[in-house]
């Protein structure tokens, strides 16, 4: 069964699969399409899932979560 991307943490560059395994953002681009390590700035990232697996996130499709 094909894996996807649960959460996404931009602040600590984490990403997690459907079938809780934890990844990492490994790049960050802004709406202009440069690599940024400003994670407020970023629109989309890359996670790195295995060896030969990878995923575009786009952040705006995931809600933000508050800790009150």
């Amino acid at each position: 069964m094909p894996r996807d991307i649960a959460a996404v943490n931009r602040s600590h560059m984490m990403a997690v699969t459907d079938d809780g395994l934890v990844c990492e953002i490994t790049n960050m681009f802004d709406a202009d399409g440069e690599e940024t390590d400003d994670f407020n700035a970023a629109v989309v990232g890359i996670v790195r899932v295995g060896d030969d697996e990878w995923f575009t996130v786009v952040f705006e499709d995931y809600e933000t979560v508050r800790v009150h």
